[in-house]
């Protein structure tokens, strides 16, 4: 294998890696954009976006979800633990897609654009 292909394929291996840890982690969606090399990737960016969407959505719901539980029973409780239920189904989804290397939005917040 010629010394190009190999490092090509690292290369590939990593950013897969870095996307899918982002998704599992949001906090770690920055990684790859530090990187002169990978930053310009449409793919990373894709996935840097999708996980800032995914981070701001966990962040929303810890604040949110405590000014609720102050003020309200059970039932805020349950629909804060509701959402994060679903900010996790949408974690899995975008690690499985970034997995098989394709680029699907996330359902319902995918669209929103953070980066360029």
């Amino acid at each position: 294998m010629e010394p190009d292909t190999q490092s090509q394929k690292n290369s590939d291996a990593d950013i897969k890696i870095f996307a899918v840890l982002g998704y599992i982690f949001p906090p770690l969606f920055f990684i790859p954009l530090l990187n002169e090399k990978m930053k310009d990737i449409p793919l990373v960016r894709f996935h840097a976006n999708q996980q800032i969407l995914l981070l701001i959505g966990y962040l929303l719901l810890v604040v949110l979800g405590n000014f609720m539980l102050i003020g309200f029973s059970s039932l805020m409780y349950s629909l804060v633990q509701l959402v994060n239920v679903g900010l996790f189904v949408l974690s899995l989804y975008g690690a499985y897609y970034t997995y098989k290397d394709e680029m699907r939005m996330l359902p319902l917040i995918g669209h929103i654009k953070f980066l360029k």
